[in-house]
């Protein structure tokens, strides 16, 4: 299927009709509505990089791609409002785990009442409630 990567997962499909758009930033960030639908990056980064969602909105995407051999966490601004991988409670997922950091892809959308973090790939993801 036109689309799809080895590990079967659509990313063009999901961004037809729209322009990509690339944000990189190489320390601590705190997301903004604006980003909505952008492919936020590490390049750059020479240290653990800290990505803070906005207050959950119904409809709100994010992508979030890691460049560089550093951590990159991903944190709800809320408590218990992330659904991921066997948690429905988490407060953050990172990608942390020594050779499993660069390339790593995580989709975050937004159903209204709770941010749902997808990791796009075979990257371990560390869970933390």
């Amino acid at each position: 299927m036109k689309g799809r990567n080895q590990g079967g997962y659509i990313l063009s499909e999901i961004a037809l009709g729209a322009k990509t758009c690339f944000l990189a930033k190489t320390s601590d960030y705190t997301v903004k509505y604006s980003d909505c639908g952008k492919i936020i990056t590490t390049a750059g980064a020479t240290g653990t990089v800290t990505f803070t969602l906005p207050a959950v909105k119904r409809g709100m995407h994010f992508f979030f791609l890691n460049l560089v051999n550093q951590n990159m966490v991903i944190v709800a601004d809320t408590a218990d409002t992330l659904i991921t991988y066997n948690d429905t409670q988490a407060d953050s997922i990172a990608f942390q785990t020594d050779n499993q950091k660069i390339g790593a892809l995580a989709w975050v959308v937004c159903d209204g009442s709770n941010w749902v973090a997808i990791n796009v790939g075979t990257h371990t993801c560390t869970v933390s409630t």
